[in-house]
């Protein structure tokens, strides 16, 4: 059983690459199929394969059908009774999944192909290895967050006053939204002299926004898993939802093309160093351009009651590849 222990660890390295990738590749299938264009919602489901990172740990790992936990080697077995089967959550499986599966359907991983394959020495290996450098990821990404936290709580403190949940500070060069709990909007002191009152308004209601979805817990959360899970190259996916998050904002602005002008004007104060986790920085780099473009787009509206319908369907498949079975025993 010891060695099974180490096993299971290995299992936990592969088996988050593989069912991350998996989650995330059905997801991006099932936006093109519903034709989701709402960046908001197609965020919110694209934060699923980091929240199925988590869900796989606490839902599954049931050794009770597990090949090895019975003594029964992959390696060893019968020639054609190793099979692959996927189903998409139809009777009799109320949910999705992919299982490797062998005599009397006992189920078997790739990481237990790959460990049986490496042999005990060099499994414990790449488990002490793997998790040691997570260990030692968290604890560097902690203290640059509690350093962060303690610069945003100064960077609060200092700035002046200017309504209610609102600041000015010359310590920004961009709009932000600060803080995890105790939050607030500050504005650059000199950029909010060069916007029009429409413009400022425009801003504001961007990061409001922000603030009403938690964006930056979320940001938070995704930097922790992406860090702890540092094996899986989650980077650019979380770049991509930060995209759509910023897209979100500012598609709820009344006053689109006022919000184009204000990004324009401010992606030139765009100096800041970033505080990443604890704010959003209104304007980021390349992304300028596209997003002023998608504002100054027509719009298609589209019937609510298939809107409606489209969004259910997309969240019920969504809440199912969450809690899908992929490639674990």
């Amino acid at each position: 059983m010891t060695d099974l222990s180490w096993i299971i660890s290995f299992n936990i390295i592969i088996n988050s690459v593989l069912s991350f990738f998996t989650a995330a590749g059905i997801l991006w299938l099932i936006a093109f199929i519903f034709r989701v264009k709402e960046p908001r919602v197609k965020a919110l489901i694209f934060c699923i394969p980091f929240l199925k990172l988590v869900l796989d740990l606490i839902l599954y790992y049931d050794i009770s059908n597990w090949a090895l936990f019975h003594s029964l080697d992959p390696w060893l077995a019968e020639e054609n009774s190793r099979m692959l089967t996927a189903y998409a959550g139809l009777f009799p499986y109320p949910l999705p999944g992919i299982h490797l599966t062998m005599a009397d359907g006992k189920l078997f991983t790739v990481a237990d192909v790959l460990s049986l394959y490496l042999g005990v020495f060099w499994t414990k290996i790449v488990v002490c290895l793997t998790f040691s450098c997570s260990c030692g990821a968290i604890v560097a990404w902690v203290l640059r967050l509690t350093k962060s936290c303690r610069v945003v709580s100064t960077l609060m403190r200092k700035a002046v006053p200017y309504k209610e949940g609102v600041a000015l500070s010359e310590s920004v060069s961009v709009p932000c939204a600060v803080g995890i709990f105790k939050r607030q909007i500050i504005f650059p002191k000199s950029l909010a002299q060069k916007l029009s009152p429409e413009e400022f308004d425009a801003i504001l209601s961007h990061e409001k926004n922000h603030l009403f979805w938690h964006d930056a817990l979320f940001r938070l959360i995704g930097q922790f898993l992406s860090i702890s899970f540092w094996w899986i190259p989650t980077k650019r996916w979380l770049s991509f939802i930060e995209r759509l998050q910023e897209e979100a904002c500012d598609l709820k602005c009344t006053n689109r093309l006022h919000l184009a002008g204000a990004i324009v004007k401010s992606a030139k104060f765009e100096k800041m160093t970033r505080l990443e986790a604890t704010m959003t920085g209104f304007v980021q780099g390349p992304d300028v351009v596209k997003r002023v473009k998608a504002l100054l787009e027509v719009q298609k509206q589209e019937f609510k009651l298939l809107k409606w319908i489209r969004l259910s369907l997309v969240a019920i498949a969504a809440i199912a590849i969450a809690l899908g079975h992929f490639w674990i025993f």
